[in-house]
């Protein structure tokens, strides 16, 4: 079965151009899924602000939501070699991802680096 059009014939063979095919992946996956930048690097690149979003977030063993509003940026990714151009949007946050791990002590480190680490 195709992964673009659902017919029955191979994705290779299919009649869909390639900005449709791009739509229809992007299509495909976007309900199940979010796609997020940080915001420095979104002031970085210059993104446009297309919009804001409210999202109630949990973190790991959280029971309660914080709500954040973040802003939706649009991407617009560029093939190097071709004329292929894919736009996407994504929401820009100050962190994707951290943990909170602390530092070794003093004497840990000096154990680790008799041993060679």
């Amino acid at each position: 079965m195709c992964d673009f059009c659902s017919q029955d014939h191979e994705s290779k063979n299919c009649h869909l151009s390639i900005s449709e095919r791009h739509k229809s992946l992007y299509d495909q996956y976007k309900s199940s899924e979010r796609s997020y930048i940080c915001e420095s690097i979104a002031e970085r690149a210059g993104l446009k602000t297309v919009g804001k979003e409210k999202l109630k977030i949990f973190t790991f063993a959280s029971n309660e939501a914080s709500v954040s509003e973040l802003k939706r940026k649009r991407i617009t990714l560029k093939n190097c070699n071709s004329d292929l151009v894919i736009t996407l949007e994504a929401l820009a946050t100050k962190t994707i991802c951290a943990s909170k791990i602390s530092s070794p002590s003093s004497r840990m480190v000096e154990l680790l680096q008799n041993e060679g680490f």
